[in-house]
């Protein structure tokens, strides 16, 4: 059988389709888990009254559960972080050891420590302002997923700037905080 060269450009059911498909899995540019610089997640965390550490758990819930995500996936587990907290950091830390980025972490306690300074808002004045720093124990998570980042998707966005809205965040935040401050200073004496 010998081909028609007038017939070049027609179409032959027999053949396989071509067409251009691009690579989705992550480790070009899309994030294995949430990036965030700890900076900025420090400033966010403190100044926003623990608000940022549900955004933090959303998304990092989000993109743990990508291919099983359903329409509210990572709400629940965000709402509930305090308690779910170990879930995701011994996620993350199988991540971390399945592709030897960043140092070891150590699930439990991380997430106990993350209860307990949680739970700390409920203690009298001024003594629950420790439950501020509820964000410590997610600081050597996030190290742990910079690293992954890094190495998975090197061209993801790394998240270190304040975006607009982190800066209303963060001002309004600090006023609220600024105001809190003032109101144990000053008490009801």
């Amino acid at each position: 059988m010998t081909s028609d060269p007038r017939n070049e450009g027609a179409f032959d059911p027999y053949t396989a389709p071509a067409a251009h498909v691009e690579d989705t899995s992550p480790g070009q540019s899309e994030p294995v888990f949430f990036p965030v610089g700890l900076l900025k997640l420090a400033l966010m965390s403190v100044v926003c009254l623990g608000l940022y550490q549900l955004y933090w758990f959303y998304r990092n819930w989000r993109l743990a559960d990508r291919p099983n995500s359903t329409m509210f996936g990572g709400i629940i587990q965000a709402l509930f972080y305090p308690v779910l907290a170990y879930f995701l950091f011994r996620r993350i830390e199988a991540e971390r050891r399945k592709h030897g980025a960043g140092r070891p972490l150590v699930p439990g306690l991380l997430a106990a420590a993350l209860f307990v300074l949680t739970v700390l808002w409920r203690l009298p004045d001024p003594y629950w302002l420790i439950a501020i720093f509820a964000f410590a124990p997610i600081v050597p998570v996030q190290v742990a997923v910079n690293a992954l980042n890094e190495k998975l998707a090197p061209d993801a966005d790394e998240n270190r700037r304040l975006s607009p809205w982190n800066v209303l965040a963060l001002l309004a935040g600090g006023l609220v905080l600024a105001m809190m401050i003032v109101g144990l200073t000053l008490g009801p004496d």
